[in-house]
């Protein structure tokens, strides 16, 4: 990764206020800039997110960027439940 990159990466953290933005950036730093492996930095770092969603974090930044580790819009319509649950 460039240096221009790691700037980008530096500066979206700093001003990030959402703090599992700020987490995904973090993993993003650590597995782009510092090298170190996406599932240890999850174990050790990142309360909220398995190895298999840090690996989704990635995949979302290498596609989106930065925009990529915001959280999407979700419909507000809740789950449907079978009539046999009911």
């Amino acid at each position: 990764m460039d240096i221009s990159s790691e700037e980008q990466i530096n500066n979206a953290y700093k001003k990030e206020i959402d703090s599992d933005v700020k987490e995904r950036i973090l993993l993003v730093r650590q597995v782009r800039i510092d090298g170190h492996e996406a599932s240890k930095v999850a174990e050790r770092e990142l309360h909220k997110t398995r190895w298999c969603g840090a690996y989704k974090w990635l995949s979302r930044f290498d596609k989106f960027g930065i925009e990529g580790l915001k959280d999407q819009p979700r419909s507000d319509r809740p789950p449907k439940i079978s009539e046999k649950r009911c």
